[in-house]
């Protein structure tokens, strides 16, 4: 064998292994981030009716100070009183009371201190909470505008009458 044919067949080998340990690492993380999502599904349906679901939602952070950051993409999830967004990587979990909800809404972009993001054609979902003080977090989502007549519709119906 020359050493043309070894040079050659020893790159394909290495290409083709390259090839599949990416295929791996993709599937492995995959599994992961798809198992996480199923399982704080499962949790969010167990004890009560199943709740509307965005299965790819891309956090867009939030203004509270003090609070640590949830960005980029996860799950939103409305119960019958809580809307919630589930981060794949890091797993992590951002819970707002309805009661909570002052508005929501449905925009072309989010802005807080030191981050502006344009989304276009109302894709950005705004929540603003009154309490325990004032504060915003958005999303970008496909169907932001039914998301934000949703969450006002049962935000309004989550409040006592007396709005406290």
């Amino acid at each position: 064998m020359s050493a043309l044919t070894i040079a050659v067949v020893a790159g394909g080998v290495a290409l083709v292994g390259g090839a599949l340990i990416a295929v791996v690492v993709t599937v492995v993380l995959a599994r992961r981030v798809g198992g996480a999502r199923g399982a704080q599904h499962e949790r969010l349906v167990r004890d009560g009716r199943p709740p509307a679901l965005q299965a790819s939602a891309n956090s867009l952070g939030h203004d509270r100070a003090g609070t640590r950051q949830i960005r980029g993409a996860g799950a939103l999830a409305l119960t019958d009183d809580q809307v919630r967004f589930m981060l794949g990587m890091p797993r992590r979990e951002l819970v707002i009371d309805l009661a909570d909800v002052a508005t929501a809404e449905a925009a072309d972009g989010f802005r807080r201190p030191g981050y502006r993001v344009r989304t276009g054609s109302g894709h950005a979902l705004i929540l603003e909470m009154d309490r325990p003080e004032p504060w915003r977090v958005a999303w970008q989502l496909p169907d932001a505008g039914a998301w934000a007549v949703r969450i006002q519709e049962a935000a309004r119906l989550s409040r006592p009458a007396d709005g406290w």
